[in-house]
């Protein structure tokens, strides 16, 4: 059985943040979850020194080394269905734990670098399916905090170096951590300052906590209270 998400880095209190839980789908799916006060998104200034809340690991989705699960003595080598459930089930533990929104890096094949192994399409797979257990959980409605991000975009802005540089790189954590990494720092950088572009991302992926431009305009206020009503990310009654 799946362990619930514990953030390592920072445990202070998450209520009131804006967050982001950012993966990179694959055989070996990273994480990574990122957190920052509302106004420091509207301020627009430095983000590294700005994050309140900063975690990252790397999931087994069904590669032959980890959760094999029992489907793989079956004549299904390559193609580990209960392995990849149960790492779908370690994301959605990653995300229910902190709420937010999703960012899943897109996957684009490239037919000069495609083999020809089940494991091509695992990606899709994953993505598929944990979309598709977002929905069953919590709602149709859950499926608009799930932003699919360019990989090429997250990784030539979110260098190595410049990793380095904000304080955000773990030589020790996995590439795929790292490029989760990439994509959570670059989807906050999109949602920071005042510009319309930004306000109605903020909105789009927040919308507990930030204003709806098209409707109160940039001049008003930015953000606000965390509703106490019913969290977006709740159970719904009856589902799983």
């Amino acid at each position: 059985m799946s362990t619930p998400f514990e953030r390592k880095r920072f445990s202070e209190d998450t209520s009131g943040l804006a967050i982001v839980t950012a993966f990179d789908p694959g055989g070996t799916t990273g994480y990574c979850v990122m957190g920052i006060h509302p106004d420091d998104l509207v301020a627009g200034g430095g983000l590294d020194n700005a994050l309140r809340l900063f975690d990252y690991g790397q999931i087994d989705c069904g590669t032959r080394h980890g959760q094999t699960g029992v489907g793989m003595h079956r004549g299904h080598d390559g193609l580990n269905m209960p392995g990849e459930y149960r790492g779908i089930i370690d994301m959605l533990n990653v995300w229910e734990s902190v709420d937010g929104c999703i960012v899943l890096e897109d996957f684009v094949l490239d037919v000069h670098k495609a083999n020809r192994g089940r494991d091509l399409l695992l990606p899709v797979r994953i993505i598929s399916g944990f979309s598709t257990l977002i929905q069953y959980s919590f709602g149709e409605k859950a499926l608009e905090r799930i932003f699919i991000q360019n990989r090429s975009l997250a990784k030539t802005t979110c260098t190595d170096d410049r990793l380095k540089v904000w304080g955000l790189y773990d030589g020790h954590s996995g590439a795929h951590a790292r490029d989760a990494v990439r994509h959570a720092f670059y989807f906050l950088r999109d949602c920071r300052g005042n510009g319309s572009d930004a306000a109605r991302k903020r909105h789009c992926a927040w919308p507990d906590l930030f204003f709806d431009p098209e409707v109160h305009g940039l001049a008003r206020p930015a953000s606000r209270k965390k509703a106490s009503s019913r969290r977006i990310g709740e159970r719904v009654t009856g589902l799983g």
